[in-house]
């Protein structure tokens, strides 16, 4: 039998499925701080929180037509913060060693961008905000991320000193980060409802 409260996710599933953003909206702001709360739990940094709440609700969005199929969206919401928070702990350890000089926030958006690519309709995204960026981001981005050279194999390549490769790749992921968030349907509003 469904209670007033799960009648009424169940009517906000069926309206997000049919891409209703004012009903996405209500259904995040009604979850989003227990989302942020079980996720802050498992990660122990609010920065990854927030980020794992982002990359959970943007899912959500992207799958939004698979929704009314879904019995308990609270537990739904736990099950992806609960696997998001594990895969990206585990990425965490996996990768320090190697990205120690890596900032941590541009480690977390390289992340989410090999996800995003690894989805068939953000790859021409991707192709086209490394498409636009200035020759010398372009080959630096080319050869250290879709080559997996590092910095210093870079370096040599291009006839930079590592530091130079590092400002390049810098302004590179910020670029392509800025273009792929104003392309990504949605990204955006989730964005500014994050900083609420």
């Amino acid at each position: 039998m469904l209670t007033a409260e799960s009648y009424n996710h169940k009517h906000l599933l069926e309206r997000i499925a049919r891409s209703d953003q004012q009903a996405f909206t209500e259904l995040f702001h009604f979850y989003r701080n227990r989302a942020y709360t079980y996720s802050l739990a498992l990660v122990q940094s609010s920065e990854l929180a927030e980020e794992i709440v982002q990359e959970v609700f943007l899912q959500l969005w992207i799958k939004r037509e698979q929704l009314p199929s879904i019995d308990n969206i609270g537990a739904y919401l736990n099950t992806m913060v609960k696997h998001r928070a594990f895969r990206t702990l585990k990425n965490i350890a996996r990768y320090n060693s190697v990205l120690h000089e890596s900032d941590q926030s541009e480690w977390h958006f390289s992340q989410q961008l090999q996800e995003l690519v690894q989805q068939k309709e953000f790859a021409t995204i991707i192709k086209e905000a490394i498409a636009v960026l200035p020759p010398q981001q372009k080959q630096a981005w080319l050869l250290n991320r879709e080559q997996q050279l590092p910095r210093m194999k870079v370096a040599e390549i291009m006839g930079l000193s590592p530091e130079t490769v590092k400002v390049h790749l810098a302004h590179a992921m910020r670029s392509v980060k800025a273009y792929c968030q104003a392309r990504i349907e949605f990204a955006i509003i989730l964005l500014l409802l994050l900083e609420k």
